[in-house]
């Protein structure tokens, strides 16, 4: 009978391919919970960073406004003043 000798690795019962159990294991769980962390903060961040630019526009619109407003006050109250000058004088 012919007989065929193995090799050592198989008979100890090792592979030259990597065994399932040497790899890790990754969750996905967590990286998805840190992507999703990441967004949410970076939105965040980006909604303050608009919300405080339209607040400073809205307050130098305000004060364009006052401004204005007293400025055509003025000028109603002269138009108005000579008005009552041309009638006192009729």
């Amino acid at each position: 009978m012919l007989t065929t000798k193995r090799r050592s690795t198989r008979l100890s019962g090792r592979s030259t391919r990597p065994s399932s159990s040497n790899m890790k294991k990754i969750s996905i769980g967590p990286l998805l919970a840190i992507v999703v962390l990441v967004i949410l903060t970076a939105t965040y961040v980006y909604m303050t960073y608009q919300v405080s630019s339209q607040q400073k526009k809205i307050e130098t619109l305000q004060t364009t406004i006052a401004q204005d407003s007293q400025t055509v006050s003025e000028v109603v109250n002269f138009i108005n003043a000579s008005v009552a000058d041309t009638q006192a004088a009729r």
